[in-house]
């Protein structure tokens, strides 16, 4: 039976700033967008606008821009202003804590107007040559400026291969990844008299906020378009604009800005807008006396609008990982490995945990002796568990299969669990490259660049995102040689959540004692459990398991005497799979207190440590427990004289206050909280460290 008793033990805490904001969301409106005054030298004006008016700054990281992509003309026809792709708010601090009232100019850092036609324009070239193509500045009212040069700087970037021409007004969710550095052809301008047009975007295609961008503003003109009603958020404008036989330049050279300050809703409102010449163009001033009003009113919170959806608060543990047997089969490639899931610090009595994101690999050079190498052990690529709410839930004590589909000698079921059968096992199969039907696993995912056998230990894209597809392709990303080899779990990372480089933390090897590839037991060490290692000269047609007479510590999983090696189960005679020791289950199931939890970042934390962020002064070490919270939240600090405790709800508002005088610990009733992330901050003298909590009910 499972302890009921919640145990006191020092929290783990694992979102990051990725993406849950320390400061309430902000939106996107478009005030003002430029075909410039000659070929492609246009830009797009966007200001801030809050959703809160208790506190200073706006998190706007994530936010999309993009062109017509079928919003205001409703069809999907050639020519009709879709360019392929679209452009997004980087995660970035500069993002994350935005004045409301700021002005962000967006302009095409390889085709910009030269400072001889307007004076403005110079802003242009400074933020061009500028460090990482931004210029910080102020304008004419002294309200915050920031200019981008699109193509120069990594604080907007794009996704040029969605969306396309059809689907229309969606699909921003589909195939290909972000770049670093944005393409402004992902929302080039037309010309033409039918016109075209801009429109912010909700954040979206992001874990924990999987769903489509929700379209919340823009501005189109020309003939073939126009407004935009019955929007979830704000409208879309619409500018008409005379045919070509009254203008011959119709949209070419041309500025469309907002000339508003009466209404919280004048963005939306078609009347509000007009067009003048490129040339008098106003990039991060205010378009007019009234637009300056208006925009001083988001400034000082007369307007506020409706947040975006935000990203939904996990309910459930953090668990972990680890090996308990792989085998090599019988034959061929008909592998598998099976894994175990267990509680961390975090919540030992925890029943079900949160796996999602965690790293499946082979060898990648951790067990002989960290080299890469041809004939080591090392495929390209890895696996994941994917971002599914079959992992966001998963049984402490389950085990899990995973197995090749393409050579499935044991005939292990062959499409993949959603749940534990009754043993409490998942079978999960990868492959199906060759193999008809394609077992279409979407739970199990796979990145095919990176780890390589030059460049162990590399498994974030390091020029860009890391884009996960449908795993597929067992021997060539996790396939067990013969000579030597291994398989190995890390902590999640290269996410939108985990940013950092996933962590080792527990694995299994075998191979030979001696040679250039010689294999190695990896000790335990701080945050993971170590890895064993049983030298051999084979390990064909070999199954190696945990088997130890008793658990009393995690680390025993790292021990080689508690491993063993025995000849693989013939083919069509596997059927103890996925069961592995029962002393292993028993202590899993039993609130250990001892195995680590991952961090935010990627890496492993040891026992007992919470992550925090140090805003100022030296480090200073913070404990806050249990994670989850349920009635009562501790907070331990090493920070002497004068501390203040603070915790602050997920919009940013401080909801209680401590100040204590030599004392290392503060205690908050929070009973009667609602459900959520909160924040904590721990105030002595310069100092502020900053970190999260959960409290559940």
């Amino acid at each position: 039976m499972k302890k009921t008793l919640l145990l006191a033990a020092m929290s783990v805490v694992t979102m990051t700033s990725g993406l849950f904001a320390q400061t309430p969301p902000g939106v996107l409106l478009v005030n003002e967008i430029s075909n410039g005054t000659k070929g492609t030298r246009e830009f797009v004006e966007l200001v801030v606008g809050a959703t809160d008016n208790t506190v200073a700054t706006a998190d706007v990281r994530n936010w999309i821009i993009d062109d017509n992509n079928g919003i205001f003309n409703g069809t999907v026809a050639a020519g009709a202003g879709i360019s392929g792709g679209h452009l997004r708010l980087a995660d970035d601090p500069t993002w994350e804590n935005v004045t409301p009232g700021t002005t962000i100019v967006l302009f095409n850092g390889s085709d910009f107007d030269s400072t001889a036609t307007n004076p403005l324009f110079s802003n242009f070239e400074a933020a061009s040559v500028a460090a990482n193509g931004v210029l910080s500045t102020t304008n004419a009212s002294g309200r915050p400026v920031i200019y981008v040069a699109v193509g120069l700087s990594t604080l907007v970037q794009s996704n040029n291969s969605i969306p396309t021409a059809s689907p229309a007004n969606g699909n921003y969710c589909g195939t290909g990844s972000y770049n670093n550095i944005g393409i402004w052809s992902d929302i080039g301008l037309r010309n033409t008299c039918q016109g075209d047009g801009i429109q912010t975007r909700c954040p979206g295609c992001i874990i924990n906020l999987e769903g489509e961008p929700t379209f919340y503003h823009g501005v189109s003109y020309g003939t073939q378009m126009s407004e935009v009603t019955g929007g979830t958020f704000l409208n879309g404008a619409h500018i008409d604009l005379t045919d070509s036989t009254e203008d011959t330049l119709c949209a070419a050279q041309k500025d469309f800005y907002l000339d508003s300050a009466t209404a919280t809703l004048d963005p939306q409102n078609s009347n509000r807008w007009h067009f003048t010449g490129a040339a008098s163009a106003t990039p991060g001033e205010s378009n007019t006396v009234a637009n300056d009003q208006f925009i001083a009113n988001l400034a000082n919170y007369t307007y506020t609008y409706d947040a975006c959806p935000q990203p939904e608060v996990p309910q459930t543990n953090n668990g972990v990982v680890m090996v308990t047997e792989i085998s090599n089969g019988p034959s061929g490639s008909c592998e598998y490995a099976v894994l175990a899931v267990g509680p961390c610090l975090a919540n030992p009595a925890a029943d079900s945990v949160d796996i999602r994101g965690w790293i499946m690999d082979d060898n990648n050079g951790v067990f002989n002796n960290n080299t890469c190498g041809s004939g080591r052990g090392i495929s390209t690529g890895h696996y994941r568990f994917a971002f599914d709410d079959v992992w966001a839930k998963v049984p402490v004590g389950s085990s899990i299969v995973l197995y090749n589909y393409d050579d499935n000698c044991y005939s292990l079921p062959t499409t993949p669990s959603t749940s534990p059968n009754s043993g409490g096992i998942y079978f999960e199969p990868v492959g199906g490259t060759t193999a008809s039907p394609l077992p279409p696993n979407a739970l199990i995912e796979r990145y095919g660049s990176f780890p390589t056998s030059s460049t162990c230990g590399t498994y974030c894209n390091p020029s860009g995102t890391t884009p996960y597809v449908t795993a597929s392709s067992w021997a060539s990303t996790v396939g067990l040689g013969n000579s030597g080899d291994g398989f190995q779990v890390r902590c999640p990372g290269c996410n939108d959540i985990n940013t950092g480089t996933p962590s080792f933390y527990h694995g299994f090897g075998y191979g030979p004692a001696t040679g250039s590839a010689a294999f190695s037991s990896l000790a335990a060490s701080t945050g993971n459990l170590g890895a064993p290692v049983i030298n051999t000269s084979t390990g064909s047609n070999t199954r190696f398991y945990f088997d130890p007479s008793s658990v009393t510590a995690a680390t025993d999983l790292g021990n080689p005497a508690n491993w063993v090696s025995a000849t693989a189960y013939a083919a069509a005679s596997g059927g103890s799979i996925g069961l592995y020791s029962a002393a292993l289950k028993t202590y899993l199931t039993g609130a250990p207190e001892d195995f680590p939890c991952c961090g935010g970042g990627g890496e492993a934390r040891p026992a007992g440590t919470t992550k925090v962020i140090n805003v100022a002064g030296k480090d200073m070490e913070v404990h806050a427990y249990p994670n989850p919270a349920g009635k009562v939240l501790n907070v331990d600090f090493t920070a002497s004289g004068k501390v203040t405790v603070q915790l602050l709800d997920i919009n940013g508002r401080v909801i209680a206050t401590q100040e204590v005088t030599g004392r290392s610990s503060v205690n908050f009733n929070v009973s009667n909280y609602v459900p959520g992330i909160y924040t904590y901050k721990v105030i002595s003298g310069k100092n502020v460290s900053t970190g999260k909590v959960m409290i559940a009910k």
